[in-house]
């Protein structure tokens, strides 16, 4: 994935170690969204194309994030040098919001688009709405072939409703969830398999 906060050193000199540092900033949030080495960096304009097999668009748009912070003069003035570290944490927790925000966003259409979706009004309760998420879920492996699961993002309010359904679940129902898991890394490792063998 491409991350979105792309490196625009200024062209003046005096202020470049100062944008180096934002953009160190910048990668360190980027880097607790995404891992490193899921990561594609490279320069283009506004628009490129990209093959997408589920629609007949290509043509992508940059989406553009900024984010601005302000800081007391007379700290300045005081030589109170820690309103530097607090302006650049103030920058970066407002692009993460920002990444979130585009992340999710990117998700949601994808998801919309193939009709992976589980709607919690057709389930009467938090765990058969993740049970079905599971089942909807494409299996996957890591770099090393080993069945990955992936990270589930919710709402406070629906963690804490579906930490609670964990906390008073029955043991067959936590079987089944397990025997759901357990098919889908069958699946993964299956699939990973028949990939490799057209190398082979």
């Amino acid at each position: 994935m491409r991350a979105p906060f792309t490196s625009m050193y200024s062209r003046d000199d005096k202020s470049q170690e100062f944008t180096k540092i934002l953009e160190k900033t910048n990668q360190d949030v980027t880097n607790s969204v995404v891992p490193r080495e899921n990561q594609i960096a490279y320069t283009h304009g506004l628009n490129w194309a990209r093959p997408d097999e589920m629609s007949k668009e290509t043509t992508q748009k940059m989406s553009v994030h900024s984010a601005s912070a302000n800081f007391s003069h007379q700290k300045l003035i005081d030589h109170e040098l820690s309103f530097i570290e607090e302006f650049l944490n103030e920058m970066a927790e407002d692009m993460k919001k920002q990444m979130y925000t585009y992340l999710y966003q990117i998700v949601s259409e994808g998801a919309e688009r193939v009709g992976n979706v589980v709607d919690a009004q057709d389930f009467q309760s938090p765990i058969d709405v993740y049970k079905e998420a599971i089942k909807k879920i494409a299996p996957t492996v890591d770099r090393y072939g080993i069945p990955s699961r992936p990270e589930i993002h919710l709402a406070p309010e629906q963690g804490q409703a579906l930490a609670l359904e964990f906390e008073r679940i029955q043991p067959e129902v936590e079987i089944e969830i397990e025997q759901l898991w357990a098919e889908k890394d069958r699946e993964a490792t299956s699939e990973e398999t028949l990939r490799l063998s057209k190398y082979w």
